[in-house]
């Protein structure tokens, strides 16, 4: 059997190179977990959730970007349009679990005792689907966050009161739980063209409740800028969310390029 020697200064240098590396590698974690912990405490976390304004995040995870892309497709159909929001709405869950409170915990395995985590927030989620196009997505949500309470609300444009930028909106149905100061609200809508509605539903249910929850989360998938400014000024404090931000509305109000009416392909067979 042949054996490799190495001279003395060889296995120093190598000893001295591993040593260096090791240290590198700590001073570099080390500093990960600090710029972590700083991201925490502004609400947010490193990775797929990319900050453009305060309290503005982009959902930039691939999954969600490649979902997103293949239900903007036209010739999608209603099961995949469908299907396609209910995988946004699980993948958007998964993104906002990153910025919620945890707690260690210990449990007992069939072998012996193991640490872990929990989401603390869990127990005091309530999501609230603007009618209809929301619906796909409060079931993603509901699915990862099954113990969350469940509200919807109905609302419609008055199209005698509008212009391109703004809608003056009319909620027909409103049935929500009644909110606490330790729970997390989380409203949800796939399109947030103007800002409109998201306004007026949080003015109505904020004002039915005589304590205003611990947070107040936006999630969205596209949105113009204009109309994600407009929530956080009327409702500072509001953490948003949305996978994209397109540029511009069509003189109908649809978002460009967007994705059409989503409430229609999502539940509206095509005729002919």
């Amino acid at each position: 059997m042949r054996r490799f020697s190495r001279a003395p200064g060889e296995i120093e240098s190598f000893t001295r190179r591993t040593r260096q590396l090791d240290t590198g590698f700590r001073r570099a974690n080390k500093g990960w977990c600090i710029v972590q912990r700083i991201l925490s405490t502004l609400g947010g976390t490193a990775g797929s959730l990319r900050q453009i304004k305060r309290n503005i995040w982009l959902l930039d995870h691939i999954l969600i970007q490649e979902t997103l892309t293949s239900i903007r497709d036209r010739v999608v159909g209603l099961p995949r349009f469908r299907d396609g929001l209910i995988t946004l709405g699980k993948l958007v869950a998964y993104e906002l679990a990153q910025t919620m409170r945890r707690k260690r915990v210990e449990v007992q395995t069939p072998l012996a005792k193991a640490k872990g985590v929990a989401i603390s927030e869990r127990a005091h989620l309530v999501i609230v689907g603007i009618l209809r196009a929301a619906v796909p997505l409060v079931e993603g949500l509901s699915s990862v966050f099954p113990e969350a309470r469940l509200g919807f609300l109905s609302a419609r444009r008055k199209e005698s009161k509008q212009t391109r930028e703004r809608f003056d909106v009319e909620i027909s149905y409103l049935n929500v739980p009644t909110l606490s100061e330790v729970d997390t609200l989380i409203i949800t809508d796939p399109m947030i063209a103007t800002g409109s509605t998201i306004c007026k539903a949080l003015d109505l249910i904020l004002s039915r409740n005589a304590k205003r929850p611990r947070r107040v989360i936006v999630a969205g998938i596209v949105a113009t800028m204009n109309a994600l400014r407009r929530i956080a000024s009327r409702h500072p404090g509001t953490e948003i969310y949305v996978a994209a931000t397109d540029p511009r509305l069509d003189r109908r109000g649809y978002i460009v390029p967007g994705l059409g009416d989503a409430g229609d392909r999502a539940f509206i067979l095509p005729v002919g």
